[in-house]
């Protein structure tokens, strides 16, 4: 209904229901003019498919284009709804740019940006600094997030220091995406999440691993080990979700004489507290050096 026909119609309706018609003719006008962002997104891997994910669920509206060095890659990307091109293509304009390529990569990719574009970063130990020289630009967001982010069960972690409002906006709503989103306000806590929040789920893959294999030398067929162990780690979720303090469920687990304790006293004695700590720095030295090797 248009204003014309709205005042012609006046004496049919209530002021509730002209007010109604109103905000309805505004929101209807907004939503119109809305503009629908184009994402770039320079990579084809695993990280690439979890930001595809992201944007679609929170800027459904958006075109996305993915460009991927793989021609393999491409019929692949297209059943998911990407405009999709290869490496020696020009990338057309786009509003926000997301790199998603290994930092060893980053110094030979080639992209034009506009200094209006919005460029979001999952690349380990490439910082602001080092892109901001290559690429131009002044609005430069840093994210890690991991694979559980696609099924919106991960947390995203940000870091933007010269993003404006509406960018702050855009950023929260694609990490929101994830599941659950922070905000750091120093850019070296980014490198120290692409450890434990990226190369953690690996980590702790590797021990459920390590548990089944453990429980098949004990006699138990692999379906029942993996079935079991499985079991375990859910159930340790689902502890450390009611409970922060992960030694105090351990105490409750574990009751004095029985199997936990005596299992647990093994590893008090091999220091396995000490192989974490040596695995989570020397990972943690590796983002300094990527982040040395992009400069």
């Amino acid at each position: 209904m248009c204003l014309r026909e709205l005042a012609s119609h006046r004496h049919l309706l209530t002021l509730e229901q002209i007010n109604w018609l109103l905000v309805k003719m505004l929101h209807d006008t907004v939503i119109r003019m809305r503009k629908v962002h184009t994402y770039g997104i320079v990579g084809g891997g695993v990280m690439a498919g979890v930001l595809f994910s992201l944007i679609r669920r929170a800027d459904p509206k958006s075109r996305i284009v993915v460009r991927v060095r793989d021609a393999k890659k491409v019929a692949a990307w297209k059943r998911r709804g990407a405009i999709v091109m290869l490496n020696d293509e020009v990338f057309p304009p786009v509003d926000i740019m997301l790199l998603a390529v290994k930092p060893k990569d980053f110094s030979t990719v080639e992209i034009t940006v506009s200094m209006s574009t919005l460029v979001i970063s999952v690349m380990a130990g490439v910082s602001v600094a080092t892109m901001r020289k290559k690429l131009r630009v002044r609005k430069i967001v840093r994210m890690m997030t991991n694979i559980a982010a696609e099924h919106g069960a991960g947390l995203a972690v940000w870091h933007g220091p010269s993003i404006d409002a509406a960018g702050r906006r855009l950023v929260r709503a694609i990490c929101q995406a994830a599941g659950q989103a922070r905000e750091v306000m120093r850019e070296a806590d980014i490198d120290r999440a692409t450890v434990i929040l990226g190369s953690g789920p690996a980590f702790l893959l590797r021990t459920l691993n390590d548990l089944t294999e453990a429980a098949c030398r004990i006699g138990l067929s692999t379906q029942n080990a993996a079935q079991m162990a499985h079991s375990a780690f859910a159930a340790a979720e689902m502890l450390s979700t009611k409970e922060s303090n992960t030694k105090r469920l351990i105490e409750r687990i574990a009751s004095k004489g029985g199997t936990t304790e005596a299992g647990l006293m093994v590893f008090k004695k091999a220091k396995t507290s000490a192989v974490w700590d040596a695995a989570v720095r020397i990972a943690y030295a590796r983002t300094e050096a990527l982040r040395k090797n992009a400069q």
